[in-house]
């Protein structure tokens, strides 16, 4: 489960009772409004793409073809956005090993490179058929 801060919502409340006039509570009202309804449009965002996976669809095949997408579509795209940055830290590192072993050469050292760590090779993203 996630973890709310706590702290931050007794320091609201300690502002809210330290307030001493109406014009400043209402001020403090609409700030708490938008902190909430920030909040809960964050969760919503975050939800929003799980429900296909919760909510199975009726006996259609169509909707069951649809709904199975959909649960390839929650899965998939965080899965090839971890690859991809896999793939640009790998290039990167490349980079930097490339860097050190010309400077190591223009300056005539006897360093040994850094070793890259020990990564697997990712995996292929399976093919999914479009309906």
């Amino acid at each position: 489960m996630a973890e709310v801060n706590t702290e931050f919502f007794e320091n609201k409340r300690k502002q809210v009772e330290s307030l001493v006039n109406c014009e400043d509570l209402e001020l403090m009202g609409i700030d708490i409004q938008d902190i909430f309804t920030d909040l809960f449009a964050s969760i919503e965002a975050q939800i929003q793409p799980l429900i296909p996976v919760i909510e199975l669809p009726s006996f259609d095949p169509t909707e069951i073809l649809d709904w199975i997408q959909g649960v390839i579509d929650v899965f998939k795209k965080p899965y090839d956005d971890l690859i991809a940055m896999q793939a640009l830290y790998l290039l990167e590192l490349q980079k930097l090993l490339a860097s050190l072993a010309l400077k190591n050469s223009e300056l005539e050292c006897d360093i040994q490179p850094p070793t890259p760590p020990n990564m697997p090779d990712a995996p292929e993203a399976p093919s999914i058929p479009t309906p």
